[in-house]
């Protein structure tokens, strides 16, 4: 039988894989020149700026949720730089890491009650909502490299094998 203790060593492995494919995303982003985070490339969000915007807000409202907080973005969010991105995101970084070491594992399958943006009621365990940031990001990182490569910029490669390869081999 697999220690619950494992489980949640996956789960805090998802979280830090998450950032490093965050800030490698967010490295390729701030080296763009002027107005091509602007531009618009057409995707499910108009440009780099707002695609960034809302994986940002995506781990914000999640994490809100978490702390049994009532997510709501504030106006103007996706207007925001990508700098006040950043740091907002490793504000939340902060509070994913103080939830995350107050868990115990069997904390994991608890399940939380909360309403989605449009009201409706839902329930998750902390498992698969913590499975779901991860997997969120995943997909709107895909995006990003696309809108990337409209702009003439070679995207990251964020696989997570290229992660647990570097994690083994020493790298940061």
């Amino acid at each position: 039988m697999r220690d619950p203790m494992e489980d949640l060593q996956d789960i805090q492995e998802l979280l830090a894989y998450n950032r490093w494919a965050h800030d490698l995303f967010f490295d390729a982003i701030e080296a763009l020149p002027e107005g091509a985070v602007d531009r618009s490339l057409g995707s499910s969000f108009p440009t780099i700026r707002a695609t960034l915007a809302h994986l940002v807000g995506a781990d914000l409202i999640w994490v809100t949720r978490w702390e049994a907080g009532d997510p709501v973005l504030p106006p103007g969010w996706e207007d925001r730089s990508v700098a006040e991105l950043r740091e907002t995101l490793e504000e939340v970084r902060a509070r994913q890491d103080a939830f995350v070491d107050a868990l115990e594992p069997t904390d994991l399958d608890r399940e939380l009650h909360y309403h989605d943006r449009a009201g409706e009621p839902h329930v998750s365990t902390f498992r698969h909502m913590l499975v779901h940031v991860v997997n969120h990001a995943t997909y709107h990182r895909g995006q990003l490299a696309t809108l990337l490569r409209q702009v003439d910029v070679i995207p990251p490669s964020t696989d997570f094998i290229r992660y647990t390869r570097r994690a083994a081999a020493g790298g940061e």
